[in-house]
């Protein structure tokens, strides 16, 4: 039986080049590649083991192509549930998210009642993961609270006593202190990846250590 080869014209070729090169589908791009392998003399055997599909897969891709030839190398749309919120939807709850997510249970309620949906939280997690969201260890910080001059002052008086100590015209300690308790008070919250997320450290009861 004789060997099954494409063969392309210029055009055909200057196409293939672009799918290969500018298709966001690696199934596209394999099966434009595949089809100038051929022409260049590459048999189907050898094809499936240089893409690692079956022998009739590349066959099929052989078929589409004469058949219908660039729209045959692309992708169908698949059946399935349809999406319960539109891309502008979606758009616009990753939006409405620019802060820090603390609790999905009330970003979804809020998010159904804006739109009239009835959607649950995993859907929710999903279109927060395709605008880039990730749930993420928050990092406790009382710098927007801080008064700015004042802590400023007392940096640069900081500075001075390190030069004094430098100087060994005093003895400069450091003290410490940190706090125990059997409450793990590590907030966590869903935030985008670039974002840098803070919380205020709540008061607790706890075991207080002091050192120097």
């Amino acid at each position: 039986m004789s060997k099954r080869y494409i063969k392309l014209k210029e055009a055909e070729i200057a196409l293939l080049e672009g799918l290969k090169k500018g298709s966001t589908s690696e199934r596209v791009r394999h099966r434009a590649q595949a089809l100038l392998l051929s022409d260049k003399g590459f048999d189907i055997a050898t094809l499936s083991n240089i893409f690692g599909v079956y022998r009739d897969t590349i066959s099929v891709w052989f078929s589409n192509w004469e058949r219908a030839g660039e729209e045959g190398l692309l992708d169908k749309a698949k059946s399935g549930r349809p999406r319960k919120f539109s891309a502008e939807e979606e758009k616009n709850s990753g939006e409405a998210s620019s802060e820090t997510i603390q609790r999905i249970s009330v970003f979804t309620a809020v998010q159904n009642n804006i739109y009239g949906k009835a959607a649950s939280c995993k859907t929710i997690k999903r279109i927060l993961k395709r605008a880039n969201f990730v749930w993420k260890r928050m990092r406790k910080s009382l710098q927007n609270k801080r008064d700015e001059s004042l802590f400023r002052f007392f940096e640069k008086e900081v500075q001075l006593l390190k030069q004094e100590a430098i100087k060994e015209d005093i003895d400069l300690v450091y003290f410490d202190g940190c706090g125990f308790d059997m409450n793990p008070g590590v907030p966590y919250c869903w935030s985008k990846k670039e974002r840098q997320s803070c919380s205020l450290p709540c008061v607790q009861k706890a075991i207080r250590y002091w050192a120097c």
